[in-house]
């Protein structure tokens, strides 16, 4: 589980739809912007997976790959938000760990 110091809340959440970048990748849409702690969450709509089972599923895939990465990478501080799209449903873990070094080493 994410430690609650990097968990984003839902007002953080709200500011990063109205205001934040983004930037889109064959799985997901990065939305972030500069702050002085580093803040993570995963959203997985409705759209991508109807069932509550396969959302968290994907959640903590993808939750789990993140934290790999920036334990082994340098990230930036800010606030991230990755809204995952249906092309994230049958990624591997390689597949997912490579898409995130890469956004987090040449797309900030």
């Amino acid at each position: 589980m994410t430690p609650k110091q990097n968990r984003v809340s839902e007002r953080e959440v709200a500011l990063l739809f109205k205001k934040a970048k983004s930037i889109r990748t064959p799985f997901f849409v990065a939305r972030y912007f500069s702050d002085s702690c580093c803040k993570y969450a995963v959203i997985v709509p409705k759209t991508v997976a109807k069932g509550a089972v396969l959302r968290n599923r994907l959640r903590r895939q993808w939750y789990g790959s993140l934290q790999s990465v920036l334990k082994n990478t340098q990230a930036k501080s800010g606030i991230y938000a990755f809204v995952l799209n249906k092309e994230a449903i049958s990624t591997k873990s390689a597949e997912r760990i490579k898409t995130l070094t890469s956004f987090f080493g040449s797309a900030l």
